[in-house]
């Protein structure tokens, strides 16, 4: 699991590559924590080159999700493949998470 931060129209965007699971889903919740700033005001999470999301991995995006609204930063998931989109579905994360097909769509979304 890899990610990398990078600014689009005034987001964070953090791409995130790989496989999420129990092994290391706390990584990836410290990765997320390391990059995201007081400044930072709109954080979308790409996930156009995630494999794979277990429950694990879900809990931390709750978790960012929840961090973000308690300090009235905009959160949104994008790009995500058929397989971790159907995850999210049957898990129920698309009715509580902000979820765009594409990077482009989601930092749109709160401007």
């Amino acid at each position: 699991m890899q990610v990398t931060p990078e600014r689009s129209g005034g987001a964070l965007v953090l791409k995130t590559k790989g496989r999420i699971d129990g092994t290391n889903a706390h990584t990836f919740h410290e990765d997320i924590k390391k990059f995201v700033t007081p400044d930072d005001k709109t954080i979308v999470l790409d996930l156009e080159e995630l494999e794979y999301i277990s429950s694990a991995g879900l809990r931390i995006i709750l978790l960012v999700a929840k961090d973000s609204r308690n300090t009235d930063v905009n959160f949104a998931v994008c790009a995500m493949n058929k397989l971790v989109g159907q995850v999210f579905r049957n898990s129920g994360f698309d009715q509580i998470i902000n979820i765009h097909d594409t990077r482009e769509a989601a930092v749109q979304s709160f401007s």
